[in-house]
């Protein structure tokens, strides 16, 4: 147990963790905007006469207009102060409430994507993200460190594992692998894509394409995390869920895990950045 606890506290670089703090901010302003610039917060939110509720959170659901935008509105201000660092610790706490807030008020909008980034963003408000490479430093509200314990970077990497491989158990039915469904029946319905379209109109694929992203949500992670297979792996992701966003209408899923998988490179790369 001593070995354990001096392991999570060896020095780790602070540079991951502005990395995480910066990409979680944008990835969460980005989808804000994209949000409103598409006219959903009148389209879903607004006009929409009766909404389902989570249950015991029945008065969630029924937000006036101010209180929609006022909502979106702190998304968007907290959201570019974390990835400035500015107020970081405040700003992080606004951010997730913002964004929850926004989940809870439709359980049919729900999509697990959005439940993983409230959930890392709840982790963002207990982490020292902002120790490097933000306003707060500058400004002398906290004081600047290189470094932050290794535990920060194990919870994070931890609960990406989880989401990685609780997909590849959740795949491990009948449904998915001996009838290759649903792969079976959304597979064709995109044979006129070129050059790769063809494919999908083979019986094989969708039994290759459900076998196969089995076997990807259980062991990338191994391969994320060993240092000679680390590069291959995440350019097995990158292709892995951009080929999943072209085919299937998951809004900004692929983007969130490939920053997500990113958080395994070497440090010296989130530095870089």
């Amino acid at each position: 147990m001593n070995r354990l606890v001096h392991f999570l506290h060896l020095p780790a670089s602070a540079f991951t963790l502005a990395y995480f703090r910066m990409g979680l901010g944008a990835l969460i302003l980005c989808s804000t905007l994209r949000f409103i610039a598409l006219g959903w917060i009148d389209m879903q939110y607004a006009q929409p006469q009766f909404h389902f509720p989570y249950f015991g959170l029945e008065f969630f659901s029924t937000p006036t207009i101010s209180v929609l935008y006022a909502t979106f509105t702190a998304l968007i201000i907290s959201s570019i102060c974390v990835i400035l660092g500015d107020r970081f610790r405040m700003m992080s706490i606004i951010m997730f409430l913002s964004f929850t807030y926004v989940e809870l008020w439709d359980i049919s909008f729900y999509l697990n994507h959005y439940y993983a980034v409230s959930l890392f963003s709840f982790m963002l408000c207990f982490l020292p993200a902002a120790t490097i490479a933000s306003l707060d430093v500058h400004a002398k509200r906290v004081k600047q460190n290189i470094f932050v314990p290794y535990w920060t970077h194990v919870l994070l990497l931890f609960q990406i594992s989880i989401i990685y491989v609780y997909a590849g158990i959740a795949k491990i039915n009948s449904d998915w692998l001996l009838q290759a469904l649903p792969l079976k029946i959304w597979l064709p319905a995109h044979s006129s894509l070129p050059l790769i379209g063809p494919l999908f109109s083979f019986e094989y694929t969708p039994y290759l394409f459900s076998w196969a992203g089995m076997f990807f949500d259980l062991f990338i992670i191994i391969f994320l995390i060993m240092n000679k297979s680390r590069l291959f792996a995440f350019a097995s992701v990158i292709s892995f869920h951009s080929l999943t966003g072209l085919l299937f209408q998951i809004g900004v899923f692929p983007i969130v895990m490939i920053f997500m998988a990113s958080l395994f490179l070497d440090t010296s790369y989130h530095e870089k950045c």
